[in-house]
């Protein structure tokens, strides 16, 4: 359980974003990977659908894709009933995932 959590907001080229606080500051710690720059990853013109499964009732997809400072990624999220992207996790892709997304 995580004290004084808040769900973070973020808006994208009109694109709304949510996830929390203290699962993000944890992402950057883990793997150096901001959720307000995963949100980049949605915008890559090459971008690839590459998961979804089904956890605790919920519906979550992963994607790779590319960012503006060109960092590939690896993102995983679900979309809210609200029309909302709700970002997971994000790390930087796996040697095999890269050659996956260039062979594209």
């Amino acid at each position: 359980m995580y004290v004084n959590s808040m769900l973070i907001e973020y808006e994208l080229q009109g694109i709304q974003f949510v996830w929390d606080s203290h699962k993000s500051d944890s992402n950057v710690q883990k793997r150096g990977i901001s959720f307000d720059t995963a949100c980049e990853a949605f915008f890559d013109p090459f971008l690839q659908s590459v998961e979804v499964k089904e956890v605790d009732e919920e519906f979550r997809e992963a994607i790779m894709g590319m960012t503006v400072a060109w960092k590939l990624l690896y993102v995983v999220y679900t979309i809210r009933s609200e029309d909302k992207i709700r970002i997971i996790s994000a790390r930087p892709v796996t040697k095999s995932e890269r050659i996956k997304y260039e062979e594209y």
